[in-house]
C-alpha cells in the first residue's frame, strides 16, 4: 500500500516538476537571450554603439541622394520617400495583390534620413506610417498585360476588368499610385540594429512603452515553440528520473535531497541552453550584460547542488 502511494506521489511530482521546470527553463532562456537596447538620438552619431540594438524617436524623415522610383510603372516624384502601387477592390471584400502577373509594390528612396542618421525601413512598414498623396494614374507606364484591361480612369485610380469572376468574385479591380513627399513630419518610436551608423528598423514602439523598452527579444515564435518542446522533453526526463529516485528513496530526508538536486539540475540545464542559444544565434556574444546572468545562475545551481550533496553525505554518517 505504501509503495503504491509513493508511486502515485512520484507521478504527481513528476508532472508538476515537468510543468514548473519547463516554464522556468523557457523563461530563463528567453530572458537571458534578450538583448540590451540603447537609446540614441537622430541628431548625432554614436560609433561606440556599433552593432547594438538601439531605440530612437523620429520626428521627421527626408531623402538624400535620389527619390523613390517604381520601375514597374515608371513612376517617381521629386524627393519622394516612397512610391506605392496598390491593387484594391470595392469594399475590400477580396484581397488582390497582383493581376496578370503584375504585382503591386512599395519602392523606397535610396537613402532615408532623420536628422543626421540614416534609417533602413521595411517598405510596407514605412508605407503604413506616412502621409501618402495620389499620383495621376494616366502618368504611369502600364505593362502591356494591363493595357487592354483599362475600362476607366479618374485622378485617383484606374478601373481594370478582371475577366475572372469565378476566382476573384469581382468583375473589376482598381489600381492606385501614391507617393510620400519629403521632408515629412512623423512621430515614430522605433527599434533596430545600428550598423555603420545606419539604423535597420525592425519594429515600432508605442510612446507609452518607449521609456521602459530596455531589452529586445530576438527569438521568433518558431524558435520559442522549439524551445518549449525542448524544455518539456528535457525537464520531463529530469522529472521522471527524480520521480523514480523519489519512489525508491528510503527516507523523507533523502527524498528532499533528490528534489532539491533535481531543481538545481534544471536550473543548470536552463543556463546551458541559454548559453547555447547565445553562441549560435546571438549577435552580441561578447556583451557582458548577456553572459553575467547566465554564468551567475549556472554557478548558483552548481554551488547549491554541491552543498546539498555534501549535506546528504554528512547526514549519512
Amino acid at each position: 500500500m505504501l509503495r503504491s502511494l509513493l508511486l502515485v506521489v512520484s507521478a504527481v511530482c513528476a508532472l508538476v516538476m515537468t510543468l514548473i521546470g519547463s516554464v522556468m527553463m523557457s523563461t530563463l532562456v528567453v530572458w537571458y537571450t534578450n538583448e540590451r537596447v540603447y537609446e540614441v538620438s537622430a541628431a548625432k552619431f554614436d560609433p561606440a554603439l556599433e552593432g547594438r540594438m538601439v531605440k530612437l524617436h523620429l520626428s521627421e524623415l527626408h531623402t538624400e541622394g535620389g527619390s523613390a522610383v517604381d520601375t514597374t510603372f515608371g513612376l517617381s516624384r521629386p524627393g519622394a520617400l516612397l512610391v506605392k502601387s496598390d491593387f484594391w477592390t470595392p469594399a475590400r471584400r477580396v484581397n488582390i495583390h497582383a493581376l496578370k502577373d503584375v504585382s503591386e509594390g512599395v519602392t523606397l528612396a535610396p537613402r532615408i534620413l532623420s536628422g543626421v542618421r540614416e534609417m533602413k525601413f521595411k517598405p510596407q512598414m514605412l508605407a503604413d506610417s506616412l502621409h501618402l498623396q495620389h499620383i495621376e494614374p494616366m502618368s504611369a507606364s502600364l505593362p502591356d498585360a494591363l493595357k487592354p484591361l483599362v475600362e476607366d480612369a479618374t485622378p485617383e485610380y484606374l478601373k481594370l476588368r478582371t475577366f475572372d469572376t469565378s476566382n476573384l468574385a469581382v468583375p473589376h479591380v482598381f489600381l492606385s499610385f501614391l507617393y510620400a513627399p519629403s521632408p515629412q513630419k512623423v512621430n515614430l518610436y522605433v527599434t533596430g540594429r545600428l550598423i555603420n551608423n545606419v539604423v535597420h528598423v525592425d519594429s515600432y514602439l508605442r510612446d507609452n512603452t518607449y521609456a521602459d523598452h530596455v531589452r529586445n527579444c530576438s527569438m521568433g515564435m518558431s524558435d520559442f515553440r522549439k524551445l518549449a518542446f525542448t524544455a518539456v522533453l528535457v525537464c520531463g526526463s529530469a522529472a521522471l528520473l527524480t520521480a523514480f529516485s523519489f519512489s525508491i528513496a528510503e527516507s523523507k530526508q533523502r527524498r528532499g535531497y533528490i528534489i532539491a538536486c533535481s531543481i538545481y539540475a534544471q536550473l543548470l540545464i536552463a543556463s546551458f541552453f541559454a548559453a547555447l542559444y547565445v553562441v549560435i544565434f546571438h549577435e552580441q556574444k561578447g556583451e557582458l550584460s548577456t553572459w553575467v546572468p547566465i554564468i551567475s545562475s549556472a554557478s548558483v545551481a552548481v554551488v547549491c547542488a554541491w552543498l546539498t550533496l555534501r549535506s546528504a553525505k554528512l547526514n549519512k554518517r
